[in-house]
């Protein structure tokens, strides 16, 4: 029919033996996504979100990507939720505020009442920054 085969979930095609099995079986789609994922994608980034620091948004489990870019903080990523890279080879995800008039980047968590070690970095510094392009939600099935 000309629409060809996409990344997705299968639905209702996944172990009914036990949680577990599932888990697995749910992993190995993720895994099969993001290879995908990056084989289709120019320079491409992704990271399992390991704290609650970003929710509502994603959750604990949850992959996110994107691809690239080596700007510092472009205008176009203001407000915006990306995978960055620190000076300290620290990747996170957290909400862009670039203050040009400041010449300013912070990186806010959306979740005021995380408890992660970095909710709020002031004057980031800055190797790479990718827009979250594709979110993978471990427990869709569980």
């Amino acid at each position: 029919d000309g629409r060809g085969n996409s990344p997705g979930f299968s639905e209702g095609i996944y172990p009914q033996s036990s949680p577990k099995a599932r888990e697995l079986y749910i992993d190995k789609q993720i895994e099969n996504e993001i290879q995908y994922f990056c084989k289709h994608t120019d320079k491409p980034v992704f990271v399992r979100i390991d704290d609650v620091s970003m929710e509502p948004y994603y959750y604990p489990g949850d992959y996110v990507a994107g691809n690239l870019s080596f700007h510092k903080a472009p205008a176009a990523l203001n407000n915006k939720i990306c995978i960055v890279t620190l000076a300290d080879n620290r990747t996170i995800v957290r909400r862009v505020k670039y203050e040009k008039s400041k010449d300013k980047i912070k990186l806010f968590s959306t979740n005021e009442k995380t408890q992660s070690n970095y909710p709020v970095i002031v004057n980031a510094e800055i190797i790479s920054i990718a827009l979250v392009s594709r979110v993978w939600r471990q427990n869709i099935l569980k």
